[in-house]
């Protein structure tokens, strides 16, 4: 089947959607490809769709006059170019979107039961919404709209079948093409070739010639699973690049874009203007307007991201780690590592099991640790030109130092802050750090514990222990604080929460306004998974304001974590738009900086031992030595490569004409002064806009539907 890149960009690939047997596409002297099948056979399926009069979009003038039109649930009916025909025109069957999955749609010949179709349709598109949480919010906003096209479209449909009604097939595929005078036309999305993806090798050279990924970077190797984007593969012998960021001349920008529509950091250059109109959305950039100071993003190396990691070939995996963290890559500066095991493992474990050892005298690091995740970050940092922040998390003590004996469910530690317990978790953390040292690994930060709450949850299914904020608070000031501080990692700082933003202020308010435990703190975490029930300007903005000294950073996030959710999914734009919500409304509300949960994860979204599987940037096909990396790696790489530590957050005014031209956005300047803009436009239609910096000029630009773009330029000196 053609592929999504062919069917976006018909002209880079050949490929007219049109009836077989009539030349080339326009243009290109040649024909138009077979459409492969599962049997190998290659045809192109037409059925017996015409000409209809339902407003669309035109995309090509077609020769003759004849117009074959498409209908997608989500969208307007399209108009496609046709060759002439004599008699009844015909339609691919591959021209079907996405909206009907891979299943069959009966449809009628007939107006009435047309009608029935186009309703049937159009309930399927709200299933599907309802299904695919994952798609933005504004397919509820344009359902009625399709529901009513899909109605007048299959009425008209019908109409038509009813003048034709003994139209000939000529179906040459064994692909679920209509039987001839069947009563019923079945329209049917082909199914995916061997392999599950396709490719298109024209869009691949034609990448290369724009300049792929960046100018001189190798493009995307682009493969489509049928999930509305693509994914860029990379094996042991090719992995698609960025060349090291270079600022342009004064007086002139550069635009990296990604998009649903398949770019991935395509830059370009342009040059700031000094006369142009104001468009509907207009960027004001301030400078003399500071905020937050950004520390920086990246993930977390889980066991689970670790086994996957080392799944591969040696070359590939250099190719992953580079990816992340070289300046070929996104350059990621923040890793969370965890204190022994999660979920994300495939056992349980701590580092000192041993019944009773108050001194840890047994403590040792295991296996996960010395030969997976060790070395992984040693090469981590044999590539990165950034210097990488390391903070650990811990998620469960020792089950003898809890008081329900067990990793998992409700519990807490045993005793009383001050007492023996509470001071042999504070030294867990001290030799925790002594054993990384000894391998030349030093941390920025560690929190005081992963999901502090999920502890207080009778039958919590994974490892957790559990503390309140005055819990935390007295451990952090009899018992975590003076440990650290007395030992040789005084430097290190430390995180309380690190879990859901819904339990700000309270949680810091009920810490922080302890003068004794306050004084060991320097930051809050917080994750993204109940975000939807806590407003960001209640919880963020407040704390902020509350305790401006101390920061904001968001510990953990990760999409297909909710029961209802699909877990991986390649190729998921909506996935990485969400990401980018996140980072921007985070960054908007004095957050410093945002990490991802796994590095990477198999094909199941593992391993996880508690089978709570998730989504990841990074895909690991071990089997074929390859990974995957999904929309969400290059929404991560907007922020990552270009606002490095150090970067602060500054004014950008917002002046708006239209009610629906909705941009999301914000501005940077960074240590070496250049800036930095990122918009994101996560709508289904283009948005023009401005931007103006009052020291260097404007800019005219455009945000095509779901894409996200970042700016940069220089100011003068």
């Amino acid at each position: 089947m053609i592929n999504r890149c062919c069917r976006l960009h018909p002209a880079r690939c050949g490929v007219e959607l049109r009836r077989a047997g009539h030349g080339g596409a326009r243009g290109l002297g040649r024909a138009a490809p077979a459409v492969p099948t599962p049997g190998g056979v290659g045809s192109l399926c037409r059925d017996r769709l015409l000409p209809l009069p339902v407003p669309g979009k035109v995309l090509e003038q077609p020769q003759t006059g004849h117009r074959s039109w498409r209908w997608h649930w989500w969208h307007k009916a399209e108009v496609l170019p046709r060759a002439g025909t004599q008699g009844v025109p015909s339609q691919p069957c591959p021209a079907l979107s996405q909206g009907h999955r891979d299943t069959g749609l009966l449809f009628p010949r007939g107006e009435r039961q047309a009608w029935l179709w186009g309703v049937m349709e159009a309930l399927g598109g709200l299933a599907s919404i309802l299904l695919s949480p994952e798609l933005p919010s504004s397919h509820w906003n344009r359902f009625q709209e399709s529901f009513a096209n899909a109605a007048v479209c299959g009425k008209l449909i019908g109409a038509r079948l009813q003048n034709h009604p003994q139209a000939p097939l000529q179906t040459q595929s064994p692909m679920s093409c209509p039987i001839p005078n069947s009563p019923f036309l079945l329209l049917q999305k082909p199914p995916l070739p061997p392999g599950g993806h396709r490719t298109c090798h024209r869009c691949h050279r034609d990448a290369a010639a724009r300049g792929g990924l960046a100018a001189g970077g190798r493009p995307c190797d682009a493969k489509d699973f049928g999930h509305g984007s693509l994914v860029c593969a990379c094996s042991a012998t090719y992995c698609d690049t960025l060349d090291p960021l270079v600022l342009p001349a004064p007086g002139s920008y550069v635009k990296y874009e990604s998009s649903k529509a398949g770019k991935r950091l395509e830059r370009s250059e342009g040059s700031f203007q000094h006369n142009a109109k104001s468009p509907d959305f207009h960027l004001t950039l301030d400078t003399t307007q500071r905020y937050q100071k950004v520390k920086g993003f990246g993930g977390s190396i889980t066991d689970a991201a670790a086994i996957n990691i080392q799944s591969l070939s040696k070359a590939a995996q250099n190719h992953l780690l580079r990816s992340y963290f070289s300046e070929e890559g996104i350059e990621y500066n923040l890793v969370r590592v965890p204190m022994a095991s999660t979920d994300f493992s495939i056992r349980l474990y701590t580092y000192a099991d041993a019944e009773g050892d108050f001194e840890l005298r047994h403590f040792n690091l295991t296996e996960e640790d010395t030969h997976m995740k060790i070395p992984i970050l040693q090469a981590a940092q044999a590539v990165a030109k950034r210097p990488l922040s390391l903070y650990a998390s811990p998620w469960t003590s020792p089950v003898w130092m809890k008081t329900n004996g067990a990793m998992t469910g409700r519990g807490t530690l045993k005793g009383s802050p001050g007492d023996k317990y509470h001071r042999a978790w504070a030294k867990y953390f001290v030799r925790f750090l002594d054993e990384y040292a000894k391998h030349n690994l030093t941390f920025w930060a560690v929190t005081a514990g992963n999901e502090p709450t999920a502890g207080e949850i009778v039958f919590y299914p994974f490892q957790c222990l559990g503390f309140s904020p005055e819990h935390q608070r007295d451990f952090i000031a009899q018992d975590l604080g003076p440990a650290l501080a007395n030992s040789s990692h005084r430097h290190v700082q430390l995180i309380i929460l690190d879990d859901q933003r819904v339990m700000l202020p309270y949680w810091a308010e009920v810490v922080l306004k302890d003068p004794v435990a306050a004084s060991y703190i320097s930051g809050i975490g917080i994750h993204w998974y109940l975000d939807f029930l806590a407003p960001i300007d209640l919880t963020l903005s407040i704390t902020h304001h509350l305790f401006p000294d101390y920061f904001l950073l968001s510990t953990e996030a990760s999409t297909g974590s909710y029961f209802w959710e699909p877990r991986v999914v390649l190729g998921g734009w909506e996935r990485g738009s969400k990401y980018s919500h996140s980072i921007l409304s985070n960054l908007n509300n004095y957050v410093t900086g945002w990490t991802d949960w796994n590095l990477a994860l198999d094909m199941e979204g593992g391993p996880n031992w508690s089978k709570n599987y998730v989504d990841s940037p990074v895909i690991v096909d071990s089997s074929k030595d390859v990974f995957y990396k999904q929309p969400m790696f290059y929404h991560l790489g907007h922020f990552s490569k270009f606002i490095p530590e150090g970067s602060q957050r500054v004014g950008l005014a917002v002046s708006k004409k239209c009610h629906r031209c909705d941009l999301e956005h914000s501005a940077f300047l960074r240590p070496d002064g250049a800036v930095v803009l990122v918009v994101l436009n996560r709508s289904p239609m283009d948005v023009s806009f401005g931007v103006s910096d009052p020291h260097v000029g404007f800019i005219e630009a455009v945000a095509p539907s779901d894409s996200i773009q970042t700016f940069l330029w220089k100011q003068p000196a």
